[in-house]
Parts: structure tokens; C-alpha cells; sequence
């Protein structure tokens, strides 16, 4: 009576600790799509807002950089006015691809607002950050135009601040910097990648 007891025990126990497995991963699948925006395929600004502040952290601690880079699709209510927002909401996924496809392992894109998007960059510099939003300024403007064939045709702007080249005080002060960029960007002319206090390069 008592080896059977002690048998069912174990069975029970083995039984627990292999549902406790199941809820683990079932908890680290919903973890990972909750970060997910499921339009674009990227991460969502709650991804954002969770891990941007350590991440800088990190980065300033250490003495590495972080470039942080603003991105906002011109032209967007033009698509949806004319085209319906069915297209585009092809344009928006098109960005999430062309993101996903520039950037390395640890680097982050995310949808931070309807139709802007942060791309986060340890390790790279301003310049560094700048000659690839200049490539993907160049690649969204070939392919979108296609997609959405309206005047103005669908563009991006983009800008750019870094923690060793601008030194901020915080991660929101990072942040304020490049979202300056960008509005400096779109007021110079759209179609700009723009480094925080200094020049922008504009996209064929």
C-alpha cells in the first residue's frame, strides 16, 4: 500500500512539474506576442517602454553607444484618402519587412505610433546609423511608389541622436533629440535622414 502510494505521489508530482513546464513556455509565447505589432511585424511601443530605459541604461553604463532613430512615413493620409487605408496598410507592412530586413540580431524596430517607427541600435554610431536609414530611406522609396502610385508618392524621414555623440542626460532626453531631428527633417523637405544638430542627407 505504501510503494503505491509513493508511486502515485511521484506520478502526481511528475505531473505538476510537466504542466509548470507547459504554463512557463505558454507565458514566454504570450510574453513575446504582446511585444509584437501584428500589422508590421516589428515590436510595439509597450515593448518599448518596458526595455528602452534599461537598454540605454546598458549602453551609458558601459561606455558603448546607442543610436536611437526616428522614423515617420510621409504622405500616409494622401495613400489612405486615395487609395483606401487597406493600401495603406500595405505601405505600413512594407516598413515593418524593409526594417526587420536592414537591421541585425540586436537591434530593435518598433511601431511607435501609428505611422512612426524607433529603431533602436546598440552599439552603432550617429554615422553609422545615419548611412543605414539612408539606405532605407532609398529602398522604402523604390518599392512604396509601386505600392501606392499617388502624388506625393509614400516616403520616409528619419532622425537620428546617439549617446556619444550627443551626450544626453536620460533616455527620454535621447529620445526628445531624435525626434527633433525628425521634425527638422520634415521641415527641410521629407525624404531626409537627419542627425541631431547637424546635416541631412536626402534620398533618391
Amino acid at each position: 500500500w505504501r510503494r503505491k502510494a509513493e508511486h502515485t505521489e511521484r506520478r502526481m508530482h511528475s505531473t505538476v512539474a510537466e504542466r509548470t513546464r507547459e504554463i512557463t513556455e505558454e507565458l514566454k509565447k504570450y510574453k513575446r506576442e504582446v511585444w509584437v505589432d501584428k500589422l508590421t511585424g516589428v515590436k510595439n511601443r509597450r515593448l518599448f517602454e518596458e526595455k528602452y530605459a534599461p537598454i540605454f541604461a546598458a549602453q551609458q553604463a558601459s561606455g558603448g553607444d546607442l543610436a536611437l532613430v526616428m522614423v515617420d512615413l510621409d504622405n500616409l493620409k494622401t495613400v489612405n484618402d486615395t487609395l483606401g487605408h487597406a493600401t495603406g496598410d500595405q505601405i505600413l507592412t512594407f516598413a515593418g519587412e524593409l526594417l526587420r530586413s536592414c537591421l541585425r540580431n540586436d537591434d530593435i524596430a518598433i511601431r511607435y505610433g501609428g505611422d512612426e517607427f524607433v529603431l533602436l541600435l546598440p552599439g552603432v554610431s550617429a554615422e553609422d546609423a545615419h548611412r543605414l536609414s539612408f539606405r532605407i530611406l532609398t529602398l522604402f522609396a523604390q518599392r512604396a511608389k509601386m505600392i501606392a502610385p499617388t502624388t506625393p508618392a509614400p516616403s520616409m524621414t528619419v532622425g537620428i541622436a546617439s549617446i556619444r555623440r550627443h551626450k544626453p542626460r536620460s533616455a527620454a532626453e535621447l529620445l526628445q533629440m531624435a525626434d527633433q531631428a525628425m521634425y527638422r527633417a520634415k521641415q527641410t523637405g521629407k525624404r531626409m535622414a537627419y542627425i541631431f544638430g547637424g546635416n541631412a542627407i536626402q534620398a533618391g
